[in-house]
């Protein structure tokens, strides 16, 4: 579409518009009032793109200096939980196909070299890129975790947040949300009911939920994902379920939201225990010596990612620890 010169009609020399826009700022804010004739109020500035531009700029130095960046994939929370199971208990988890987890040792994720691990990870191409190598994890998380990697996704409905949301909740998932504003029981208070539990579908289906909450899929906080209720309906189908898929996509969409975000406080989401699996195998050092086999987490220990966090520091510096020595 054309626009000519006559498109346009100046004001005249009478429009409030031409005076305004002539008239020093005092002479202007005077002559404003309200259609009461009350008092007038405070002008407004509206934000420009300089200010926005500033603002982004402040939020990007947030990002680089202060930002506290965290996680709550806890492994060693799980390796508390296993070793207090009883035969009957123990005998249930390995009825949902997790049970290779049951050998897992202890362990305590570094958190600088975690971060670091996660800062390096694209989660467009789905894949770790340090040492001059690009690995791929989804096709590893079988041999890193040894969870089922059945014929049936995992569905989890989620809103345009990525928050999870339960879109048919049973009674119990009910009374959790009315207990905890919608976020459902703390990993704490769902421990102390899990290890008391006998019933076997109800541990199974309580033992899932935690398990996600801690490990697999946690999110910024240690509150039980009602999300997943309708997942657990039917605990005889959680062995034919594609675990392997659904724990890697969690954790590409978590690092993917924690890219995205300019929060002061942010917490990743997902289990980034696997980045550590894979860095630690890449590392060809005398000095670290991982034991051989799989799946991977059965063998990496609390004491071998502290001489691996120790030994592989490279230097240390304001924007962050970097790695890589070894």
């Amino acid at each position: 579409m054309d626009l000519d010169d006559d498109d346009f009609e100046m004001p005249s020399r009478t429009s409030p518009h031409f005076r305004f826009r002539n008239t020093p700022k005092k002479k202007h804010e005077e002559d404003l009032v309200n259609h009461t004739g009350t008092e007038k109020r405070p002008l407004k500035r509206r934000k420009t793109g300089a200010h926005n531009a500033n603002r982004l700029v402040i939020y990007s130095e947030i990002r680089k200096l202060g930002q506290n960046i965290g996680f709550k994939c806890s492994p060693h929370l799980l390796f508390d939980l296993l070793k207090t199971l009883d035969i009957d208990q123990r005998k249930c988890f390995d009825e949902l196909g997790f049970g290779i987890l049951l050998s897992m040792p202890n362990c305590r994720l570094p958190k600088d070299l975690t971060v670091w691990l996660v800062n390096h990870f694209s989660w467009k191409k789905q894949a770790l890129t340090v040492r001059g190598r690009t690995v791929p994890i989804k096709l590893l998380m079988k041999k890193l975790l040894g969870i089922p990697d059945g014929p049936f996704p995992v569905p989890l409905p989620r809103s345009k947040r990525g928050k999870s949301k339960c879109i048919y909740p049973t009674e119990e998932d009910k009374e959790m949300k009315d207990e905890k504003g919608a976020r459902g029981l703390s990993y704490k208070a769902t421990y102390e009911s899990l290890i008391s539990t006998h019933d076997p579908v109800q541990f199974k289906r309580s033992f899932m939920l935690y398990v996600l909450c801690i490990y697999f899929a946690p999110s910024s906080g240690h509150f039980i994902n009602l999300g997943y209720s309708p997942v657990m309906s039917n605990v005889d189908l959680i062995k034919d379920m594609n675990w392997r898929d659904h724990v890697a996509n969690v954790l590409i969409e978590g690092i993917r939201e924690y890219r995205d975000s300019k929060a002061v406080n942010v917490n990743i989401h997902g289990c980034v225990h696997v980045l550590l699996l894979i860095y630690i195998d890449m590392v060809k050092s005398p000095i670290l010596e991982v034991p051989g086999g799989c799946p991977r987490v059965l063998y990496v220990t609390t004491d071998l990612l502290d001489l691996l966090d120790l030994s592989d520091l490279k230097s240390s510096s304001c924007d962050g620890p970097e790695y890589g020595k070894l």
